[in-house]
């Protein structure tokens, strides 16, 4: 068929459509129609008991749409004359949203149960609206996905309100949209303003009509390569972005399920895209939502909202300055006149959503001519996707959303993203100093390029405090460096101070205690208190990469035949005794964090000598008891440690993240202030030890990332993971034949915590993801001179907090040297 007919049996549609005030209205099916055609939103709302009816109808330019009816329930009977209410879903999504709660929660069912004839949309190109009366939507060179939500706004929800309205009798309904059900909603009414009359009252969930203020990691990354990701998308042929698909249900099922150890990787997934509000997300809701999200649209859409990101106008899809000017008679695509948008609209936002920034809502609400008001969700931690899946969504939002009433009206996320992300990192490490440059300075043989954040001297010696390096080796020929403050700004290096040893954590240096720099770092504390400070550097981290025999670099090198049970049985002591004969000193105080804990106990209870030369040890987040971690990477890989280290040895693979250049410009590139990707680096790191944002300093990034992660072995790695799967805190599991000959036991021995009489505060925080609360009460039940448990005022101090977090010197480290100063 030609394209000149083509065209003309379009426009015949749209005329035919027009005229008829529903656009080509098809018989609809409802629950008494033995051939329902079932799908995800049918299911749901059959299962919940309530009645159902599904309808289509084609658009002007030739797409047919589902809709779905909810007449009236067992409770509240179907009756003519109801108040029809319309529900649009947002980008990605489909009618399953407003049902998925279940009945008492799902707004659907909300408005159903206070009387009205509730309809429910789908956009284009979801998994309900996926035909079209030419286009092949699976076929390759389709032009089915040429669209963005401009078109949803002047085609789809013209058809779907019309067929309502003919429908049911009705010249005029309440309309309630989330996200892009908004965007489009304001493209309807600004361009089509004949359709403000149909609207009794508009209710906008998580407006976006303005982004310049979005926080959206995703967005504010591939938005200033839009025009060349479009390019390739056109150059591939890829037009359809996160399309649903039975992989995506399948691994929803699996993967983020209540049993599955995955299930907190999911939900945060979740998070970073909308904002993080963990009690509002019912997790064992989330297989549920990815059965019916990413429901599939065209990539024009995200492009279209990345545009207006980078513009900060609302305003028309931007096709370059030719086809711009063919089509809109300018360079520039024209903003949409929403003077002209009538119809009352009330702006239902939030404090912490990620896509509809309060500032861009404020400016929408100043642009409306008839505004009913802006209205702020309560919780503060309320998130964009919170207003369809929000646990309490019914009562912070729903119910006001139907009380609105009074004021004179009667309603109120594959790897495509993945590709986006790299497309960015590619882009930003382009601007950075060269790899080249980075190993030369690496190895002293040229300047430190700028975008490389120091190391632990570089950083102690730039915040003017004494440096110095020392190294020692264990009894096993680990080369291990030391670096010591002996004195600062206000206080001098003098002979007979007191000695601090500080001891870092799993994948971390030396660099955590001096990173928050003076007035802040525990070390700088320390020394302004008046102490000898030495900061030690386990073996296989950045500092600590030698051997007297073994290449840590070498393929099937024994270099990397440790975890942290030789990091207490031989690291400890050798830097203890060297910072003691070195000081003269007979004894020390000691502080940890996480592995500098774990490995401490170790080093006392197998080697209880070493009690004596400990005059308090300060546990921060002490790791010995694991059972009830709420870790998502632990909880996931534990299950399978024991393949994963066969695999591991088999491929002749022993380091586990080491520190690289790439990390520390990757860190410097995409991490700093200016770069939009921060917010990805910030969750990533919460991700790891529990969320606190306000505690992060995320200027602090790249030097965080310069110095972290520092290298481990995968044995490390391994041994927490059995302490999780046992139970236990014991020494290292070699499998049955190796125990025997190791332990003359098939089961490794538990370390002997009664023969620790050195004095130990266990400091914890409640949000500590890696460190539970619960595991720490059971590991100071079994020390004999346990100081006491103290508690970290911030019920949200998560794991990383002991070392970066902004108050960390009033929370914490304050009443660990004054405990310290007790024990001298």
């Amino acid at each position: 068929m030609g394209k000149g007919v083509e065209l003309l049996l379009v426009l015949a549609i749209g005329v035919f459509g027009i005229a008829n005030g529903a656009a080509v209205p098809r018989s609809p099916l409802s629950t008494r129609d033995t051939n329902l055609p079932m799908n995800f939103t049918a299911d749901i709302i059959l299962r919940d008991g309530y009645f159902l009816e599904q309808h289509e109808v084609t658009t002007a330019d030739g797409y047919i749409l589902t809709m779905f009816r909810i007449p009236g329930s067992p409770a509240n009977p179907i009756r003519q004359g109801k108040n029809v209410a319309f529900l649009m879903h947002g980008l990605l999504s489909s009618s399953a949203d407003y049902v998925i709660s279940g009945p008492g929660r799902a707004l659907a069912y909300m408005l159903v149960d206070a009387g009205y004839d509730v309809w429910m949309g789908n956009a284009r190109g979801n998994t309900n609206s996926r035909r079209h009366i030419f286009h092949d939507p699976d076929a390759r060179n389709t032009n089915f996905w040429d669209f963005s939500w401009h078109e949803i706004g002047y085609f789809d929800l013209p058809a779907m309100i019309d067929y309502t309205l003919a429908y049911t009798g009705h010249t005029s309904l309440h309309y309630a949209g989330h996200s892009q059900g908004t965007t489009s909603f304001f493209v309807m009414a600004s361009l089509r303003p004949d359709y403000n009359k149909k609207i009794r009252s508009m209710h906008a969930l998580a407006p976006v009509a303005f982004m310049s203020n979005l926080r959206s990691p995703f967005v504010r990354a591939f938005a200033p390569f839009v025009d060349q990701l479009e390019w390739i998308m056109n150059m591939l042929g890829v037009n359809e972005f996160l399309p649903s698909n039975d992989m995506m249900i399948m691994g929803g099922q699996r993967l983020c399920e209540d049993e599955s150890p995955f299930q907190e990787v999911c939900a945060n997934v979740l998070f970073l895209i909308g904002g993080f509000n963990s009690p509002q997300l019912n997790r064992t809701m989330i297989p549920a939502l990815l059965e019916n999200a990413p429901a599939g649209a065209s990539v024009n859409q995200l492009v279209h909202y990345a545009q207006g990101y980078n513009s900060g106008r609302f305003r028309q899809y931007d096709f370059g300055l030719t086809l711009n000017l063919i089509r809109y008679g300018s360079i520039r695509p024209p903003d949409y006149p929403l003077h002209r948008v009538t119809a009352p609209v009330a702006l239902h936002f939030s404090d912490n959503d990620w896509l509809a920034a309060v500032s861009d809502v404020r400016q929408l609400h100043g642009e409306l001519s008839n505004s009913i008001g802006l209205f702020r969700v309560s919780d503060p931690r309320w998130n964009h996707l919170d207003f369809v899946w929000g646990i309490d969504a019914n009562t912070f939002l729903y119910e006001r959303v139907q009380s609105v009433k009074r004021h004179r009206l009667s309603m109120v996320l594959s790897n495509s993203c993945w590709a986006l992300l790299a497309l960015a990192s590619v882009a930003a490490l382009a601007q950075a100093s060269t790899i080249r440059d980075v190993l030369a300075f690496r190895t002293g043989e040229g300047p430190q390029p700028t975008d490389i954040a120091p190391l632990t001297a570089d950083i102690i010696s730039n915040d003017g405090y004494l440096v110095e390096e020392h190294q020692t080796t264990t009894a096993d020929g680990y080369i291990l460096t030391m670096f010591r403050i002996p004195g600062g700004p206000g206080n001098p290096p003098r002979e007979g101070k007191n000695v601090a040893f500080v001891q870092h954590g799993l994948l971390c240096s030396s660099a955590d205690w001096v990173i928050l720099g003076p007035g802040k770092a525990l070390a700088y504390m320390l020394v302004d208190a008046g102490y000898d400070v030495w900061l030690g550097n386990a073996r296989g981290n950045t500092h600590s990469r030698r051997h007297i025999f073994h290449d840590p670099d070498a393929r099937n090198t024994d270099f990397w035949d440790f975890s942290w049970h030789e990091i207490g049985y031989f690291d400890l002591p050798a830097m203890i005794d060297y910072a003691l004969q070195f000081t003269g000193q007979t004894s020390l105080q000691y502080a940890g964090h996480s592995q500098g804990t774990t490995s401490f106990f170790i080093m006392t209870s197998l080697r209880p000598e070493y009690n004596q030369r400990i005059r308090s040890m300060h546990a921060l987040a002490p790791v010995a008891f694991m059972s009830n971690l709420r870790s998502p990477f632990v909880r996931a890989f534990a299950p399978f440690v024991d393949q994963i280290d066969w695999l591991m040895r088999m491929l002749g693979v022993n380091e586990f993240l080491p520190s690289s250049d790439m990390m520390a410009l990757g860190g410097e590139m995409l991490c700093r202030d200016e770069a939009r990707f921060q917010e990805v680096c910030a969750n990533v790191l919460f991700l790891i030890g529990g969320f606190n944002s306000p505690q992060l300093n995320r200027t602090m990034l790249p030097a965080i990332l310069a110095n972290t992660p520092a290298g481990a072995s995968v044995n490390q790695l391994v041994h927490y993971a059995q302490g999780y799967n046992s139970g236990r805190f014991r020494q290292f599991d070699y499998g049955l034949t190796l125990n025997l000959i190791r332990y003359g036991s098939i089961r490794p021995p538990d370390y002997p915590l009664d023969r620790i009489t050195a004095p130990v505060a266990l400091h914890y925080g409640d949000n500590d993801w890696l460190a539970a609360v619960s595991d720490v009460r059971q590991l100071h039940s079994n020390l004999r001179s346990s100081i006491g448990l103290f508690r970290v005022s911030d019920p949200n101090f998560n794991h990383l907090d002991f070392t970066w977090a902004i108050d960390a010197d009033s929370l914490l480290y304050r009443r660990v040297i004054s405990f310290m100063d007790r024990y001298n």
